[in-house]
């Protein structure tokens, strides 16, 4: 299991290279110094099944490192990972896609409600007022 000690002595190198942590995540050395967390997980779906993935993989990524230690600014920590991890072996195990939540997430967050939107939905739903249909009446 890898320790925040071996974290912080782990060195850049010419090519990204990769230490073994536990229950799949590793950590992953850029030649900046630059620390990711990728994980194996297990696939989705079943055999025989359309979108079926035997292994997938994902990655927490961190933040350059600062001065040759690894300190972690805006990213997820070793801890964090793990449990970041966990939460992905739980969600397989329920049988939710984590690839279709992000996408899901995505899509929320395109149709929120914009002014201009908000706006048109106003005015369509909207009746105008007694002086406002009094004015154009009149043109």
């Amino acid at each position: 299991m890898l320790t925040d000690v071996q974290l912080r002595a782990l060195k850049p190198a010419k090519k990204i290279y990769k230490v073994a942590d536990q229950w799949g995540l590793y950590a992953a050395v850029t030649p900046s110094g630059g620390v990711s967390f990728p994980v194996l997980l297990p696939g989705e779906g079943s055999p025989g099944n359309p979108g079926y993935r035997p292994v997938r993989s994902i990655t927490f990524r961190t933040k350059a490192t600062q001065a040759r230690r690894t300190r972690i600014r805006n990213g997820y920590s070793l801890p964090e990972t793990r449990l970041r991890r966990d939460q992905a072996y739980g969600a397989i195990q329920r049988g939710e896609s984590l690839s279709r939540a992000k996408v899901e997430k995505r899509v929320d967050a395109t149709e929120t409600l914009t002014f201009g939107k908000w706006a048109e939905k106003y005015f369509m739903e909207t009746a105008p007022a007694d002086s406002t249909r009094a004015m154009r009446k009149l043109l």
